[in-house]
């Protein structure tokens, strides 16, 4: 999950799910593209993350995929009109 920091400095800090941290300054080159930086990093990593995760594996257990489309669901990746869909999926392939 990416995660910032402000500081007094005006650094944002981005860091990532192993542990390492991207140092930024919020102005520079200006305030417009770091928000329009932060914007598409945020669009992309919820687009990966629905891709590797909103989706039906029949390899998985049925607790294990509706774990992770609840955790989509919580960080707000996926809308809870799409987890109900999701988990009706899943719930269906349970039965088959």
């Amino acid at each position: 999950m990416i995660v910032t920091i402000l500081s007094r400095k005006h650094l944002l800090y981005i860091q990532t799910y192993s542990g390492y941290a991207f140092e930024l300054f919020d102005n520079k080159p200006s305030k417009i593209a770091m928000s329009k930086f932060l914007d598409e990093l945020k669009t992309r990593t919820f687009s990966y993350l629905r891709k590797i995760y909103a989706v039906i594996d029949l390899d998985l257990s049925i607790e294990r995929q509706l774990d992770m489309i609840n955790s989509l669901r919580q960080r707000k990746i996926i809308s809870s009109e799409e987890f109900e869909e999701l988990k009706q999926k899943i719930n269906l392939n349970k039965i088959i």
